[in-house]
């Protein structure tokens, strides 16, 4: 008894083939799985009297069996072909491919998934938010008896994601860029569902665009301690009065823990500037050396 369930596309029409009663042309127009078991069950029937060329030439080959003419991989048409072939349950509410769905077709129209996982990753590493990661998959299909592999990167942050998954970037960065993987593989230009984000992405880039540039309009945290290195030792090296130094703007602290992290930023940045021209550095801020 075959278990049908169990048999793969691709060894469900290589065993039609194998057969020799039809042709790879042929068999290759058999649309879905459902259709290839079924005309699987009447050539590989057990009854040994049944005569195979009398069954091909009767019009109950093919009864039932759904076939149509299949566009050339990578054609005009292809893409529309591959997008016909989802479930309603395989695409979100705006038509984009779901990954459970074109993992489906990978194997229905190219070939069994015979791998499929990330080669790299980069974890966020940010300890004050859910970060920044990075993944690239690679996807290994077995086409007609060759293993062909596929690869592709994502990113995930909570710029390009939903909040709710904001907090998982790294497996959002791993689904997305085996979403782009399969779509490789499909010949698809269509966006997945995955790759999408509800979050105004144009606006999200001119406001991190600006943020370099425009104080107190982020929220901000303290000064990090490696800043406050950073500040000492170039302060020391320019005879510059530390505490002179960070009040000399616009803003005034009673020490320099009290300094955000993001003027700590600009602070450097003019210390690095004093670095190359020392005559700039105004005389309020030197230090003042006891002759005595």
């Amino acid at each position: 008894m075959i278990d049908y369930a169990k048999m793969k596309v691709g060894t469900l029409r290589q065993d039609i083939i194998e057969k020799g009663i039809l042709s790879g042309e042929e068999v290759n127009k058999i649309k879905g799985k459902s259709a290839l078991v079924e005309l699987h069950k009447r050539l590989f029937t057990e009854d040994e009297e049944v005569d195979q060329n009398v069954l091909l030439k009767s019009d109950n080959l093919y009864q039932g069996v759904e076939t149509h003419t299949v566009p050339e991989y990578g054609s005009e048409e292809w893409s529309a072909y591959v997008m016909d072939q989802f479930l309603p349950s395989e695409l979100d509410k705006n038509g984009h491919p779901k990954i459970n769905g074109l993992r489906r077709l990978v194997g229905l129209l190219i070939g069994d998934i015979l791998s499929s996982g990330p080669s790299q990753i980069f974890p966020s590493h940010d300890p004050d938010g859910p970060g920044r990661a990075s993944a690239v998959v690679d996807i290994i299909i077995d086409a007609g008896g060759t293993p062909v592999k596929f690869s592709a990167c994502a990113d995930s942050w909570h710029g390009n994601t939903d909040k709710e998954y904001a907090v998982f970037p790294l497996a959002m960065a791993e689904t997305r860029a085996e979403s782009r993987a399969l779509k490789k593989a499909l010949g698809l230009a269509e966006v997945s569902a995955e790759e999408l984000t509800s979050q105004n992405t144009a606006e999200v880039v001119e406001r991190y665009t600006n943020k370099l540039d425009t104080e107190g309009e982020w929220e901000d945290g303290p000064i990090k301690d490696e800043q406050i290195k950073v500040i000492n030792t170039l302060c020391k090296r320019l005879e510059i009065d530390v505490d002179q130094f960070i009040n000399s703007g616009e803003s005034t602290y009673e020490d320099i823990g009290r300094v955000s992290r993001s003027n700590a930023i600009k602070m450097i940045k003019q210390l690095n500037k004093y670095q190359t021209s020392k005559s700039e550095i105004p005389e309020t801020i030197k230090e003042t050396i006891d002759e005595n």
